[in-house]
C-alpha cells in the first residue's frame, strides 16, 4: 500500500522528484494539470492528493507510482485512535 498520508512524508518525496527532474512547481503543475497552488499545498504537506492527481503527477514525473511510497502504512494513524 503506497502512503500518502499528511504525516508520511509524501510532499518531500513529490519535492525530491520534482527537484531530480529539473522542474520548477510551475512546469511541473502545468505538466500534470493542475494548479501551482494545490502543487505547493501538497509538497508542504497541507494537503493530501487525490488518485486522479497522483496519477497526473507521476505521468508528468515519468515515474511508476511506487516511486511516492514513503514506506510507511497510513493505518497505523487509524489503528492508535
Amino acid at each position: 500500500m503506497i502512503a500518502v498520508a499528511k504525516k508520511s512524508g509524501f510532499g518531500k518525496v513529490l519535492k525530491r522528484l520534482r527537484q531530480k527532474a529539473e522542474l520548477t512547481q510551475s512546469e511541473l503543475a502545468d505538466l500534470a494539470k493542475i494548479s501551482g497552488a494545490a502543487l505547493s499545498r501538497i509538497e508542504n504537506s497541507e494537503r493530501e492528493p487525490s488518485w486522479d492527481t497522483l496519477l497526473r503527477l507521476a505521468r508528468a514525473l515519468n515515474v511508476p507510482i511506487s516511486e511516492f511510497d514513503t514506506g510507511e502504512d497510513p493505518r497505523k494513524d487509524d489503528e492508535a485512535g
